[in-house]
């Protein structure tokens, strides 16, 4: 394997803030470029940076019932989206830019994490996220071993109807950030992810900011603009080639089958995970 440090795996695409902006602003720029997290410049204490990513804001701007359903006080999605970056900034432990792939996917893999900042003294060197670090290590996938292999085979769905509300409930209490539509038909019709909801409600307070919580949420997730075209692969299609073309379309997944006969989901996590097991494989 060529690539060994985390250095050579940096995304460039992830910001790394300067300064403050105001959250709203912050996700907009998150949903133009398609990417769930962005930190600051330099780190506040040792290894420790700040980092905001969607699942935070997710759990910031919601409260997820035992049910799945979504509670929120009127008015504390205004709120939120009008503070600065650094208020929902979450603490994270950073890695130096020469930690090896080895530990680089071990954190991935048991700490669930989006994106992981590197640092070296005070300064933040750059993130590495899951879609720079599957596209750094995509040629170790085999070229013979059926994507269906590595699939969850149970897949979770939302109705078109459903509301925001009843969805990033969904979300957030099931550790999901993404999930399939289907239509009254049971044919599933596009794919929604908690990066799009979450611009959705930017989008919509930057144009409208008299808007109220309970306008947003009750809404159905059909109207929300930035729903993704699945993308549908063969099961039989090899791990790389369907890895390739998950970064290529940029959702994070992929449905094996076909719209009325899916036989699977394969998520970036699923490919770290096969990463993982293989990295195992080679230095055993």
């Amino acid at each position: 394997m060529s690539i060994k440090k985390a250095l050579d795996m940096i995304d460039i695409l992830v910001p790394v803030l300067v300064k403050d902006l105001e959250t709203w602003d912050l996700i907009l720029r998150l949903g133009r470029i398609r990417r769930s997290c962005a930190t600051y410049n330099k780190t506040i204490s040792g290894r420790v940076v700040k980092m905001i990513t969607i699942k935070d804001l997710a759990k910031e701007i919601f409260i997820a019932s035992e049910e799945g359903s979504v509670l929120t006080e009127m008015g504390r999605i205004d709120s939120i989206l009008r503070q600065p970056t650094s208020y929902i900034a979450k603490e994270y432990p950073s890695l130096d830019p020469e930690t090896d792939v080895n530990t680089l996917i071990e954190i991935f893999h048991n700490l669930s994490l989006e994106c992981i900042v590197l640092s070296r003294e005070d300064l933040v060197i750059g993130v590495v996220s899951e879609n720079s670090l599957i596209e750094s290590l995509e040629n170790i996938f085999p070229i013979d071993a059926p994507v269906i292999e590595i699939a969850t085979r149970e897949i979770d769905y939302v109705d078109q109807d459903a509301s925001i509300a009843e969805v990033i409930g969904l979300m957030i209490q099931r550790g999901f950030r993404r999930m399939p539509i289907k239509d009254s038909e049971g044919k599933i019709i596009g794919i929604t992810t908690m990066l799009d909801i979450i611009n959705e409600l930017a989008e919509i307070f930057s144009r409208n900011r008299e808007l109220t919580s309970i306008d947003i949420l009750t809404r159905p997730i059909s109207q929300v603009r930035n729903i993704r075209r699945p993308l549908f692969i063969d099961p039989e299609t090899s791990i790389r080639e369907a890895s390739k073309k998950i970064l290529e379309d940029n959702t994070g997944c992929a449905i094996l089958g076909t719209e009325k006969d899916p036989k699977g989901l394969v998520t970036e996590r699923d490919l770290i995970k096969t990463l993982r097991k293989l990295i195992y494989q080679t230095t055993d």
